[in-house]
């Protein structure tokens, strides 16, 4: 279970870099890295705590996962991204706390 919280904590922080514009996160080079980055690891996490029966979980890391992912963006309208990322950190934070014993 620790490993799994590591991976949310770890999705967390790039949201947290990327809503505070962290330069190295959200310029050219490392920019479609964090993307991937972000939509792999709340892939991970949601496929295992659907495994965990952890429903409520599933299906908020499933939604942040849609929201980010970079095969098919999603346009949000100006100023939302950051909305977006800052819930995902928000969600992925609540989670690492809620979970861990």
């Amino acid at each position: 279970m620790r490993i799994l919280l590591g991976l949310v904590g770890v999705a967390g922080l790039i949201f947290v870099a990327r809503a505070m514009k962290f330069e190295p996160i959200v310029t050219e080079p490392l920019s479609p890295v964090a993307a991937w980055a972000a939509c792999g690891l709340c892939v991970v996490s949601s496929v295992w705590f659907g495994k965990l029966s952890g429903a409520a979980w599933c299906g908020l890391l499933a939604a942040l996962a849609v929201a980010v992912n970079p095969i098919a963006p999603m346009t949000p309208p100006a100023g939302a991204q950051q909305w977006i990322d800052i819930a995902g950190a928000v969600i992925c934070g609540a989670c690492v706390i809620r979970n861990w014993e």
